[in-house]
């Protein structure tokens, strides 16, 4: 489960980032996950409190999820579309396109003290 390395690097970088007395003021730490990220939020949820569990330090922080749905942007017309299905066609005009523009997140949005 990698899911368990992913949470011990979010709270490495918290650690980098914050000081002692930050760190113990947080309550929530915000993700965003791409449906591309090859990360399933159930998964890192559990990791998560997995991870509070041996590090009781951080019982005060809860995890919130937001899902980053696939978005393309088109050669042909120059427009972002959803895509559906894994089909990497523009909604727009109907052209295949590659060119991925959000869904591959994986990263820390927000913490809330």
């Amino acid at each position: 489960m990698h899911e368990l390395s992913l949470v011990q690097s979010i709270f490495a970088s918290l650690r980098e980032e914050l000081s002692k007395e930050e760190l113990a003021k947080l309550t929530r730490v915000d993700m965003k996950i791409g449906v591309l990220a090859n990360v399933e939020p159930t998964l890192l949820q559990n990791a998560f409190l997995a991870y509070q569990e041996s590090n009781p330090e951080y019982k005060q922080v809860a995890l919130s999820t937001e899902r980053v749905q696939i978005k393309i942007h088109c050669s042909s017309c120059k427009k972002k579309s959803a895509v559906t299905n894994y089909i990497f066609r523009c909604q727009h005009c109907g052209q295949p396109s590659n060119d991925i523009k959000e869904g591959e997140e994986l990263l820390i949005h927000q913490i809330h003290f």
